[in-house]
């Protein structure tokens, strides 16, 4: 079975921009000692990370839609550009959005420390700022459900969708923050939507179980397509009529930062283009094998 539609006008991402300070460790970190690192301050954000990734792919008409502190001295536009994305950013009164993104020596996981600043502050007057009837497909970061003022925009963005038949997508984002929401909360912000995509914190923090097919049931109520990422295990994919399972090829781990939001580059470049469900996860798993081989969150 395809999904959405197949006419191909614009891919909206909303969500944040970030500057990472990524911390590449060599020596583990112990308590009142120095450990040595490689330290480089990159663009990221889960949002411009999977729209960087979209025009690497070669998707056409990719807009990302955000919010940014006035007092930012990153140049987050730039990157973007230089990729085909068309950058619709909202000024605040805010402060930058920075993460701290500490790789272990291994390069096997990574922990973040987290300043959200002004990528909580995206606001109906941003989302007001788009042409709704030119988009085809609409994908939202969860991190926009973190705040009070994100929740009310995501809710603006979901009847926008609904009222045109664009298909809605989501990225649960972070376990941490449905766990501040509460999963019963956090599942009837989103609503109903096309697809939602997560990994297995995710969906175990939203559902309880940590056994996909046990998880995608519960999630199917409130998503038509279930996606989780299973790591170095791959990807698991559920409908109402089908389940999916594809493996992950076997490759040299780099740096997992951004792994992730490429899995959702590629799943959405093909669901952009009506492919099925399977082909859509194999084209993000083999997104996510080339994002863990090169350094940073975005190619």
């Amino acid at each position: 079975m395809k999904i959405g539609r197949s006419s191909g006008k614009v891919t909206l991402i909303v969500g944040d921009v970030v500057t990472d300070t990524v911390v590449w460790l060599t020596d583990p970190i112990a308590s009142g000692a120095d450990a040595e690192a490689t330290v480089v301050d990159m663009p990221g954000g889960q949002a411009g990370n999977v729209a960087a990734w979209l025009g690497n792919l070669g998707v056409d008409d990719v807009h990302l839609l955000c919010a940014m502190s006035r007092a930012d001295s990153f140049d987050h536009r730039t990157p973007l550009e230089q990729v085909g994305v068309i950058a619709c950013i909202e000024l605040v009164d805010a402060p930058p959005a920075r993460i701290v993104c500490v790789v272990s020596p291994d390069r096997s996981e990574r922990s973040f420390l987290t300043q959200r600043g002004a990528s909580e502050f995206l606001s109906p007057v941003g989302v007001a700022t788009i042409r709704w009837d030119e988009i085809d497909w609409c994908h939202v970061s969860g991190y926009l459900l973190g705040s009070a003022l994100g929740r009310e925009t995501y809710a603006d963005i979901r009847d926008r969708c609904e009222a045109r038949g664009i298909p809605l997508s989501i990225d649960a984002a972070s376990s941490s923050e449905i766990s501040k929401i509460g999963p019963r909360e956090w599942l009837q912000v989103v609503g109903e939507i096309s697809v939602l995509k997560l990994n297995e914190q995710e969906a175990l923090a939203l559902t309880g179980f940590t056994e996909p097919t046990a998880a995608a049931q519960v999630l199917l109520h409130s998503a038509k397509n279930v996606v989780i990422t299973l790591g170095a295990r791959g990807a698991a994919g559920f409908s109402v009529a089908e389940f999916v399972y594809v493996d992950a090829p076997h490759v040299q781990h780099v740096d997992p930062t951004g792994a992730g939001d490429a899995f959702t580059a590629g799943l959405l470049a093909a669901l952009t283009r009506g492919e099925t469900l399977h082909v859509s996860i194999s084209e993000g798993v083999a997104s996510g094998a080339c994002a863990v081989q090169q350094r940073g969150g975005r190619p």
